[in-house]
C-alpha cells in the first residue's frame, strides 16, 4: 500500500508527532491546496477525508496538537464551531482584546472604574462621552462590562 496524499506532503516532527504540511499555507499557518483552477482546499480536511471518508456537512477539523500546519490524523478530530471555540478558550489560544488590551481601546482601566463608580442620572452618559470624547455607546458598552472587563 503506498503512503497517503498527507504523508506524501508533510514531513514528521520527531519531538510532536506533527505531520508538517510541505506546501502553501494561508495567514492562519493552515495548510492549503489548490484542487482545481477555482477551488481550494484545507490540508487538514484532506488528510482527516483519507482516514474517515466523507465528512459530514458542517463539521470543522480540530487539531489536538494546536498546530496550525499539522496534517496528522492522529492529531486531527471533528467537531462544531462550538467545540472549536471552547478549545481555543481551555488552551489559552483565545485573544483577549477586551479593556485596554484592545489596540482600539480610548478609555483606560481607572476611567472605566471612575465611570462605574459614579451614579448614571439621566444625559451622564451623554456628559462623560463629550468630556471622554467618546460615543455614548462606548460608554455604555463598558459600564455593561461589553468590552472592559467587570473588576
Amino acid at each position: 500500500m503506498g503512503l497517503t496524499y498527507a504523508e506524501r506532503h508533510s514531513v514528521p516532527e520527531p519531538n510532536t508527532g506533527c505531520w508538517l504540511w510541505l506546501h502553501s499555507v494561508n495567514r492562519w499557518g493552515y495548510g492549503r491546496t489548490r484542487v482545481s483552477f477555482s477551488k481550494e482546499r484545507q490540508a487538514h480536511r484532506i488528510a482527516l477525508e483519507e482516514k474517515l471518508g466523507e465528512l459530514p456537512q458542517g463539521m470543522l477539523v480540530l487539531h489536538s496538537c494546536d498546530t496550525p500546519a499539522c496534517i496528522n490524523p492522529a492529531h486531527l478530530r471533528l467537531g462544531t464551531a462550538r467545540d472549536n471555540a471552547r478549545d481555543m478558550v481551555v488552551r489559552g489560544r483565545c485573544p483577549n482584546n477586551r479593556g485596554s488590551r484592545s489596540s482600539m481601546a480610548k478609555l483606560t482601566e481607572e476611567t472605566v472604574a471612575m465611570l462605574r463608580s459614579s451614579p448614571m442620572a439621566y444625559g451622564a452618559i451623554s456628559e462623560w462621552s463629550r468630556r471622554l470624547g467618546v460615543s455614548r455607546k462606548a460608554i455604555r458598552l463598558a459600564l455593561d462590562g461589553k468590552t472592559w472587563v467587570q473588576s
